[in-house]
């Protein structure tokens, strides 16, 4: 949708010998405050590398999570897991899920809450558990089956020179000056009969996005670093988008 940092840089060049060449009055495509705003910007905050660098070590280290015993892992390497990722969406350390008004949202964990007191033992980072292999599928309309949850990405795109385009079939995808993918979270049991075609060739392979710790069986993980508008950013999610992060821009995995 929007053009990566290498085609804005070559569009700015090429504006700069055009509309600027011939009307010195013209105004600057991008105003100076904005880009002045967009030079503080680190195009991956650390927090957001590290646990993306933790999930590529994780692939490294468990390459066919159909070797992988569930229980195990969440023992061994879901506090991990969840940690960085509490850390990656902006807390200072451990979260949780909680729904409000129908969605879930991730909030700090409070050990000494009733709550928590009455499930006893129970790990605090319990929310990983439905989420070991899970994976979002785009549906044909708005509307998923009721069993798979609505996530949802707003991505707000470039205001100035917008160059959104769309093709072919996009399902509930909305496609406008901004862009909105929308998925219907596929839980891990039903996610394990996610396996690639059949058939040889590159022509044959399909993406999935992944709404898990771990990949289907036969998956690869890319992850997909989507800039978006940076001035007054109006980026949002709903569904819960673990393991992809917002940050004003969104990495999608």
């Amino acid at each position: 949708m929007n053009k990566n940092v290498l085609s804005l840089a070559l569009l700015a060049l090429a504006a700069a010998a055009s509309s600027a060449a011939f009307a010195e009055d013209s105004q600057e495509e991008t105003p100076q405050e904005e880009r002045d705003y967009a030079a503080t910007l680190e195009q991956m905050p650390p927090r957001i590398k590290a646990f993306a660098d933790h999930m590529a070590e994780l692939d490294r280290r468990y390459p066919d999570s159909a070797q992988v015993d569930p229980e195990k892992f969440l023992t061994e390497e879901g506090e991990g897991v969840a940690l960085r990722y509490c850390q990656a969406i902006g807390f200072d350390g451990p979260c949780v899920v909680e729904i409000r008004d129908g969605q879930e949202v991730f909030v700090p964990y409070v050990p000494a809450t009733a709550k928590t007191a009455k499930a006893g033992l129970a790990r605090w980072w319990a929310w990983l558990d439905p989420r070991l292999f899970s994976i979002g599928v785009i549906p044909e309309r708005l509307n998923c089956p009721s069993q798979y949850p609505l996530v949802q990405f707003h991505h707000d795109d470039e205001d100035r020179r917008n160059a959104n385009g769309r093709g072919g079939w996009i399902g509930a995808t909305v496609s406008t000056n901004n862009t909105i993918w929308r998925y219907c979270r596929v839980d891990s049991l039903r996610a394990l009969s996610y396996r690639p075609l059949p058939y040889f060739g590159n022509q044959y392979d399909y993406a999935v996005l992944s709404l898990g710790a771990l990949c289907p069986s036969g998956a690869r993980r890319v992850i997909r670093l989507q800039e978006n508008e940076l001035w007054n950013n109006q980026n949002w999610n709903s569904g819960g988008i673990f393991p992809s992060a917002q940050f004003g821009n969104f990495t999608m995995t």
